[in-house]
């Protein structure tokens, strides 16, 4: 399975069908390098900012690549911008509006100038929380009826979208898929039962 058979399939698993120029575009985005040439499409840059620093504390620089590294953020923006419903990106926008209001009362100034710290204590405050509060974020997330959504589900909504998009364009791109991943262009003999301790790494191909 090559990275297009993986971005159409975790599309698919995510209830989006893609078309060649939008699997083309999100290709071409997984392989963005840097940020001095690359502008966003949906998000503007504050947002895309604020953005890549929420994916990078999801998936933060180890002994392998972060989110940063592997340029996630132009994967989530042109995901959202060429791939998304209208009303799934009015979703997106109403929750990134109303966690950015939230989050500069909290640290007191724009988030052009928050720090990375600033992002892990945010985030912390949202999903460091008790089993009884994860239960009631899951049921707000599942059970609300249309038209009686509130801030709290906009915004539970929004970074949990930021997570799966981040975790999409990190494995789908071609530095993990090739570096990180264990890949085999060329498929050898089939080996139907090894055990688990000599499989290493999870596949990408």
């Amino acid at each position: 399975m090559d990275r297009r058979d993986v971005i159409k399939s975790m599309s698919l698993a995510l209830g989006y069908s893609l078309t060649p120029a939008a699997l083309t575009t999100l290709l071409s985005s997984c392989v963005q390098k840097g940020t001095v040439d690359w502008s966003p499409v949906f998000l503007s840059a504050d947002e895309a900012f604020a953005v890549e620093q929420l994916a990078e504390v999801f998936l933060p620089k180890t002994e392998i690549p972060g989110a940063k590294d592997v340029r996630a953020i132009a994967f989530l923006d042109a995901f959202i911008s060429d791939i998304m419903k209208p009303a799934d990106q009015d979703k997106f926008r109403l929750g990134l509006n109303h966690w950015i209001k939230k989050f500069e009362v909290r640290i007191d100034k724009s988030i052009a100038y928050a720090t990375a710290e600033d992002f892990k204590a945010d985030l912390k405050s949202y999903f460091d929380i008790s089993k009884e509060r994860q239960t009631e974020i899951k049921e707000l997330l599942n059970t609300i009826e249309p038209g009686e959504e509130t801030e709290e589900y906009f915004i539970y909504s929004f970074l949990f979208k930021v997570k799966n998009l981040a975790m999409f364009g990190f494995y789908a791109s071609e530095e993990i898929g090739e570096n990180v991943l264990s890949y085999l262009p060329i498929p050898e003999n089939y080996q139907g039962c090894i055990p688990v301790e000599q499989i290493g790494n999870a596949w990408s191909l």
